[in-house]
């Protein structure tokens, strides 16, 4: 009977350790566990890994991609409702997928007038232009851009908008090479800033329900085209490069990308976000591959020096 058991054990082990996108060998969590036992799960696991990599291959945003996969990662719970998790990302994954498809395509180029088809039909009924304009990015050839209001009911409301920018084509047409759509947000025109680290392209955007400023997705170039740079990962251990670590940021954190430098209020835990007391700070942040991270930290904690810092 041992033998049998031991013979089953070695007939099973290499299928299982490969059934997952990972080493099953190496599960070390409970929803790793959960998906190794789980052979629907195991591929359900091998889908999502491979959506994962054509939506990175095909989408201009592959920073902001690569956070939102990351998120969920942690996120996902063990349990009854984990096939539904990988359901919900698999769906989120291919919209990405197909919206490049039906996005990424030589077009005429009426900026002024029409909307450049950048979201779903059958999400928005209304799509109207609120802006549009050119940039002469040097090396980078020129740039067309078009914002766009969208309304998902038709009742002349808008829920959302959206930037399109486009690489002309010849006479007449241009390809879209960056896109993106943002939900209770007022995005502004694009900029082009000159760094230490190279040409950038900031997709300016504020919140509109709290008017946070922080909103913005920025783009470097490369012989390649344009890169988005993950502006946002930085925030997860700033709290540890202070002397209090219970202090930590606002909403939003407004970032000089010339000099690549900021300045923000520092919130002690619980405080209300238009009266920070934990005092005030002066970032200076580097380029690590594609990913902004802090440098130095300058910090000058009390109430004095946040109220100094916000003009209170």
């Amino acid at each position: 009977m041992r033998l049998w058991w031991l013979l089953l054990a070695l007939t099973l082990t290499p299928w299982t350790a490969k059934a997952a996108s990972f080493d099953c060998g190496k599960a070390s969590t409970l929803v790793e566990r959960q998906i190794c036992a789980d052979p629907k799960l195991s591929a359900a696991d091998v889908r999502l890994a491979g959506l994962y990599q054509r939506a990175l291959a095909v989408t201009p945003r592959q920073a902001d991609v690569r956070l939102e996969q990351r998120r969920w990662l942690t996120e996902r719970k063990p349990g009854a409702y984990l096939a539904a998790e990988y359901a919900d990302r698999a769906g989120e994954l291919q919209g990405l997928i197909d919206q490049a498809a039906r996005v990424r395509r030589d077009m005429p180029a009426d900026l002024a007038h029409g909307c450049i088809p950048v979201a779903d039909p059958g999400d928005f009924k209304i799509c109207q232009v609120l802006n549009s304009g050119r940039l002469n990015t040097g090396a980078g050839g020129p740039i067309l851009w078009q914002i766009q209001a969208l309304d998902p009911l038709g009742a002349g409301v808008s829920a959302a908008e959206a930037i399109v920018l486009l690489k002309p084509a010849g006479p007449g047409r241009a390809v879209p090479v960056i896109w993106k759509i943002e939900e209770q947000t007022t995005l502004l025109p694009p900029e082009l800033v000159k760094s230490s680290f190279g040409l950038l392209l900031v997709l300016p955007g504020t919140e509109q329900a709290q008017a946070v400023e922080n909103m913005e997705s920025v783009f470097r170039y490369a012989t390649s085209g344009w890169v988005e740079l993950d502006t946002t990962s930085w925030k997860d251990s700033f709290s540890s490069r202070l002397p209090d670590h219970r202090l930590g940021l606002g909403e939003g954190v407004t970032i000089d990308y010339a000099s690549f430098t900021a300045s923000t209020p520092l919130w002690r835990p619980g405080e209300p976000s238009h009266f920070p007391t934990g005092g005030a700070a002066k970032i200076r942040f580097k380029l690590v591959g594609d990913t902004l991270a802090v440098d130095t930290v300058e910090a000058r904690l009390g109430k004095a020096a946040a109220l100094r810092e916000t003009g209170q």
